[in-house]
């Protein structure tokens, strides 16, 4: 006889203690409730119930990937970023919390000019999350967003059509600002808002990070050279080509890199005001450049 919720659970959640895994009643929970298509109230109401032998294989498979450290939003190829629900798999980086501070700002500044339109750049889109989410929450806003990743893009356009922002994101594939090159409609275009969470990880921490990310995500969307800078300059120093007057330029940076990317955009002589805003930890984690 095939087993029953509770006894699978019980197996699954000591697989993944022996694994490591933090939160493995949890997680092993999850991925059941994934596995049948139910919530976690189905888990816990009924205990008692039966899998099928179809089940009882695929949450088996399920939890061995887990316990080898495949990140748990891979396997059910979903992740929340701001409410909505994003498609991810390791084309792409797994939306972080932090990176809410960034789209939050781009919301605030956006709602209290009331532009219509208003004109978005997001270099570096990776799943879309930001292009997307402010298109879903701004209606008046059109998007450009660019990545180097041809199957990013895969996913960030499906992304946008699963929220319905799909007429109002044009994606290009590109290295940063080498993704508006050639594009006609964008000769002399200015964007009111221009956006990036470029990678900021300092190449000698790449060893240090956990299993998931490490093994898993894709590192050319991590890595930021010797100290993690290497894209706030080249994003900055042809921002004035872009961003309008008024404007706003928004980065999010990696942990102590706040002020060193503050000094860039006060080099960059263009910007009359320039912020850093913290995360839910308190870290540094957006620069904010608004430009007069």
């Amino acid at each position: 006889m095939n087993k029953t919720i509770k006894e699978a659970l019980q197996g699954a959640s000591l697989t993944l203690k022996k694994a490591g895994i933090s939160h493995y009643n949890y997680e092993s929970a999850l991925l059941l409730a994934f596995c049948l298509g139910k919530d976690l109230v189905h888990i816990y109401t009924y205990p008692e119930k039966h899998l099928t032998p179809s089940q009882e294989e695929k949450y088996k498979k399920l939890v061995e990937k887990r316990a080898s450290r495949v990140p748990y939003h891979y396997l059910v190829g979903e992740r929340e970023f701001m409410g909505l629900s994003f498609r991810v798999n390791p084309w792409v980086l797994i939306p972080r919390p932090d990176t809410e501070i960034l789209a939050q700002e781009a919301l605030r500044w956006a709602r209290e000019r009331e532009e219509k339109p208003l004109y978005l750049l997001d270099l570096g889109t990776g799943s879309g999350i930001l292009a997307i989410t402010l298109a879903f929450h701004l209606p008046h806003c059109q998007c450009w967003a660019t990545d180097l990743s041809r199957e990013a893009l895969q996913v960030a356009a499906e992304n946008a059509a699963r929220h319905g922002v799909e007429g109002r994101i044009t994606f290009l594939q590109g290295d940063l600002w080498e993704a508006l090159e050639g594009e006609r409609e964008l000769q002399g275009q200015k964007f009111s808002l221009i956006l990036s969470n470029p990678p900021y990880v300092p190449r000698d921490q790449l060893k240090e990070l956990p299993r998931e990310i490490r093994d898993h995500e894709p590192l050319e969307a991590l890595e930021g050279g010797p100290q993690g800078l290497d894209f706030y300059p080249r994003i900055i120093s042809r921002a004035h080509r872009f961003l309008a007057s008024p404007g706003l330029l928004l980065l999010e940076v990696g942990e102590g890199q706040g002020k060193k990317v503050r000094e860039m955009s006060c080099q960059a002589g263009i910007f009359k005001d320039i912020y850093i805003l913290k995360d839910y930890q308190g870290l540094e984690r957006v620069v904010a450049s608004l430009r007069a």
